[in-house]
């Protein structure tokens, strides 16, 4: 070979070596760079695997809190979770509507329990009102029958009516004893006049009439007896008996006696003679043997003190008597009055009134009867609703208590999925860089 050869020889291998020693560097570098790419692999993997047994370890610690098996994926089961929450809020809702129900009717219960208790309470008062009225009643009952047995009277309305009459004739008796008294006081203190015969009324009416209509003068003629002395009384009552209860007219006699308002008027019972002074004063003299007889008090009274004195003791003897026997009455009167007031005020405040109330206590027995019923119907009822109460409390804790228990398992199964999903990618990366 000669020298050019060799130096183009020698030239290429230069260049081959140029050549070489540039793939070496590249190599070199290609290494150094594998190497760093292999040493993040392995850092890589090794930090994936640390990852793997990290979450691994999280996943192994949460699933001991979850009370599932989690063969279908923590994903599913938080969904089945999350249905199961779901539906316990739904039963908690039911649950608080039924114990407001509930509530809502105990306390209707317990109101309607107060209604009947005041009611009963009412009626407790009043049923004591009755027995208390009832021994009242059958108190003043006592002297109520004593009366009917001593008035022999079949009933009560027929025994007011006994009294009454009793009581009324009572009342008449005593003004006709008092009139009768007030009469003999008066012929009492006449009789020092000698004027046995007291003046009635009509007798009165009749002289006033004959004065005020004829314009006569009159007097009557007892009247005209006192101004007499004794025996011309007495011989003047001789030939008049009847001159005590007349009228003297002094004139004007036959204008009387055609007098047709005085001869219809209404005097009594009694019979009123009017003679003319000029028959006074007259010699007629009554006929003692003719068949006319005229009976007036005794005569003697008119004009003999002896007999006065004697009739006088007799007035007085009556009057006492009459006095007692007024007294009498007047006792009868307020037996029979205080009777009739007793047996008015026991029919009015008692008997009438514990008729109608005896059939108001049988209404009020009935009523509370049927008040003490129906108070245990609703104590039955309430015992019912405490008792529903008391369930639905339970349940409702139950189902408060499932739903922390949920919620719980739901924030750990919700970790599980993130967890799950970072290992899942942690595997990914360590195969990625084995």
């Amino acid at each position: 070979k000669n020298a050019g050869e060799w130096k183009d020889e020698l030239r290429a291998l230069k260049k081959q070596a140029r050549q070489d020693e540039s793939d070496r560097i590249l190599n070199e570098e290609k290494c150094r760079e594998m190497e760093k790419t292999l040493a993040v692999a392995q850092s890589e993997t090794q930090r994936a695997q640390g990852d793997e047994k990290r979450i691994q370890a999280r996943i192994t610690y949460l699933r001991r809190d979850i009370n599932a098996l989690l063969s279908e994926g923590s994903a599913k089961e938080l969904r089945s979770h999350e249905i199961r929450l779901r539906k316990t809020e739904d039963g908690i809702k039911e649950k608080n509507a039924r114990i407001e129900q509930t509530k809502e009717r105990l306390h209707e219960l317990e109101l309607r329990r107060e209604r009947i208790r005041g009611e009963a309470q009412g009626l407790e008062k009043q049923a004591e009102e009755f027995v208390q009225f009832e021994k009242e009643w059958k108190q003043k009952k006592v002297r109520a029958d004593k009366l009917l047995d001593f008035y022999h009277a079949a009933d009560y309305e027929q025994l007011r009516a006994v009294i009454y009459e009793r009581w009324e004739k009572v009342v008449v008796d005593l003004f006709r004893k008092r009139e009768k008294i007030r009469h003999e006081r008066t012929v009492e203190k006449q009789l020092d006049q000698f004027q046995p015969m007291v003046t009635d009324e009509a007798l009165l009416k009749i002289m006033d009439h004959i004065r005020r209509c004829h314009g006569v003068t009159c007097i009557l003629g007892s009247d005209y007896l006192a101004g007499l002395k004794p025996q011309e009384r007495q011989e003047l009552l001789g030939r008049i008996p009847y001159l005590p209860c007349a009228i003297i007219v002094q004139e004007g006699f036959s204008q009387i006696r055609e007098d047709h308002i005085l001869e219809s008027g209404d005097y009594g019972e009694n019979v009123y003679p009017i003679i003319g002074l000029d028959m006074v004063l007259g010699d007629n003299v009554y006929d003692k043997d003719a068949h006319v007889l005229f009976l007036t008090k005794n005569k003697a009274l008119f004009y003999d003190e002896v007999t006065v004195a004697q009739w006088r003791r007799q007035l007085e003897s009556g009057l006492a008597q009459g006095e007692k026997d007024a007294r009498r009455l007047e006792d009868t009167g307020k037996t029979y009055m205080a009777d009739a007031q007793y047996l008015g005020e026991f029919m009015v405040n008692y008997h009438e009134k514990y008729m109608a109330r005896l059939g108001e206590a049988g209404k009020n027995r009935e009523r509370q009867a049927a008040l003490k019923q129906e108070n245990a119907e609703l104590d039955l009822a309430m015992e019912e609703c405490k008792t529903l109460s008391e369930t639905l409390n339970r349940e409702l804790c139950a189902l408060q208590e499932q739903k922390e228990v949920l919620v719980r398992e739901i924030q750990v199964l919700k970790e599980l999925t993130g967890l799950e999903d970072d290992l899942s990618e942690a595997g990914s990366r360590y195969e990625k860089n084995e």
